[in-house]
């Protein structure tokens, strides 16, 4: 009995061996994917000075996290809209992405940032640094983050 599964069960495993061999991520972003991701990028600034909460909310999965500095991780799109409120007025804004690379599920982009806040009854808090997200294809074709960081450029006082 055994020996009649032996062929069954190799066959098998060769199967799954090629089946895994052509799965694996060594695909490369299309120009589809790069133009997509690209957008996002190009649009951020013009959607954080425009107080656009919920199409940036959009952009995250609904299990997404952020990683603020000096903050508690935000987890859920839900709580990531919330967050948005607690902002104050955002004069200007401007992303640049300096790197995107991927496999076709999953994407990273590394990018700096320029930022001028006006809190009400304060003088303008500017700030550079840099972000570092984390994207996920979805089935529909959409690039959503999965997860976000960023940090200042200015030393901590």
């Amino acid at each position: 009995m055994v020996q009649k599964l032996i062929p069954s069960l190799l066959t098998l495993l060769i199967i799954f061996l090629f089946a895994n061999c052509n799965t694996a991520a060594t695909d490369e972003l299309t120009d589809y994917d790069i133009k997509y991701l690209k957008s996002i990028s190009d649009r951020d600034g013009e959607l954080v000075v425009g107080k656009q909460w919920d199409t940036l909310a959009a952009q995250y999965t609904s299990d997404a996290v952020r990683h603020p500095p000096n903050g508690s991780p935000i987890a859920g799109r839900d709580s990531i809209r919330q967050w948005y409120n607690y902002l104050p007025p955002i004069k200007a804004f401007h992303f640049r992405m300096d790197e995107l690379k991927g496999d076709g599920r999953y994407a990273y982009m590394r990018a700096t940032y320029d930022i001028t806040l006006s809190p009400p009854g304060y003088p303008s808090i500017s700030d550079t640094g840099k972000t570092l997200i984390v994207f996920r294809k979805e089935p529909d074709g959409r690039w959503l983050r999965v997860v976000d960081a960023w940090s200042s450029n200015l030393p901590a006082n």
